[in-house]
């Protein structure tokens, strides 16, 4: 699922439109695994934004979906702990395994 950044920050500034309500709660529940309690509480719409941005701000080239741990070279990583390097390591061994992840960098040509 591709992040739109506007429509995010509009859910942010208060916008309530459908279009807008119906692509936070999809992207919320695509990435943190969970749906938004009330969704027709535009605080828990401005919530759900926040949460968005804040884990869409990180400066990391790879970000794993919610509670989805991988394996390398026998140890166990989540989001917290995994550095892009090892992230890079991973998918070059395990490229099937890109679905774990929301965010990864585009190939360069």
């Amino acid at each position: 699922m591709q992040f739109d950044r506007e429509k995010v920050t509009k859910a942010y500034f208060g916008d309530t439109s459908l279009e807008v309500r119906l692509y936070v709660q999809n992207y919320h529940e695509y990435l943190f695994g969970e749906k938004i309690k009330l969704t027709g509480c535009s605080d828990c719409l401005r919530d759900a934004a926040i949460k968005i941005l804040i884990k869409m701000k990180t400066n990391r080239k790879y970000i794993l979906k919610a509670d989805i741990p991988i394996q390398i070279n026998g140890k166990w990583y989540v989001q917290s702990t995994l550095t892009d390097e090892l992230a890079e390591e991973y998918l070059n061994n395990n490229p099937e395994e890109k679905i774990k992840f929301v965010k990864v960098p585009k190939k360069k040509k």
